[in-house]
């Protein structure tokens, strides 16, 4: 989402460099990493401001390639007989993972990823049913959402240091970062249907 709208943040900025990385693993902002972050799930350290800006819902997804060999519809209560993608164990509080955890019974763990862009991958393949968030699957067309319910949310943030948050520089890349999120927050919510 940012990346799409770097050019004319930089028009309006040029002063401003942005440097963007992404990944599960989150940054360390009181030791420097980065400025800023957009963090998925509860933030508890109050040392750190942190502004909602969505909920990002998850909910079960199959490529058309899985589907070809498992035809629809699939009961989302009952993954037994079929393939998941399952969660690496650091990922194992994401809403998507305790939903498999809790519904996965008798289904078969092809592959556990530790990243989203991993899952969506594999899910791509065929290997198997997956439990994501919506903003990634529900931009793929290959992706199918098997049901229209959302089946967890977690909360997105904007997280930094708070003496750093009255830079001029900062409240810049802070809007710009609020307006991109609040665009696309039908999209990560996962009520686009």
């Amino acid at each position: 989402y940012f990346a799409e709208r770097m050019a004319a943040f930089h028009k309006a900025y040029p002063d401003i460099s942005l440097e963007l990385t992404s990944g599960s693993r989150p940054v360390d902002l009181l030791h420097g990493e980065a400025d800023l972050a957009v963090r998925m799930g509860v933030v508890a350290d109050d040392t750190l401001i942190a502004r909602k800006l969505c909920d990002a819902g998850w909910s079960l997804y199959a490529s058309r390639s899985y589907l070809e060999r498992h035809p629809a519809p699939i009961d989302p209560n009952r993954l037994a007989g079929h393939e998941i993608i399952g969660f690496h164990e650091n990922l194992a509080r994401v809403p998507g993972a305790r939903w498999i955890e809790a519904h996965g019974a008798g289904a078969t763990t092809v592959f556990r990823v530790a990243e989203m862009t991993e899952m969506l991958a594999a899910a791509l393949s065929g290997a198997g049913l997956a439990a994501m968030p919506c903003m990634l699957a529900e931009a793929e067309p290959r992706m199918v959402r098997l049901v229209p319910d959302i089946l967890g949310s977690h909360p997105v943030s904007l997280v930094y240091r708070r003496e750093i948050g009255a830079e001029a520089p900062v409240r810049a890349v802070i809007r710009f970062v609020t307006t991109v999120i609040k665009d696309h927050a039908a999209l990560i919510s996962g009520n686009t249907q």
